[in-house]
């Protein structure tokens, strides 16, 4: 439990993973964890860095224009 709330894993999937049937018991194991906070800054910096960067857009051949067939008579 300490590893997993450490690790920023969600307290509903460690308690989960664990087999803890209740949320209480999930704290109890997790309340002597060390968490390190980082400052705003480096938080933001480290999101922007997951991001995923959008592919440029595929361009798509241009069709050929129709061309006119003159009705024979």
């Amino acid at each position: 439990a300490e590893r997993a709330k450490t690790a920023g894993m969600p307290e509903r999937y460690a308690q989960q993973s664990l087999g803890h049937s209740s949320v209480a018991f999930a704290r109890a194991y997790s309340k002597n964890a060390k968490l390190v906070v980082p400052s705003l800054e480096d938080y933001e910096r480290i999101q922007n860095e997951r991001k995923i960067v959008p592919m440029p857009a595929a361009k798509i051949p241009e069709l050929p224009q129709p061309v006119a067939i003159a009705a024979a008579s």
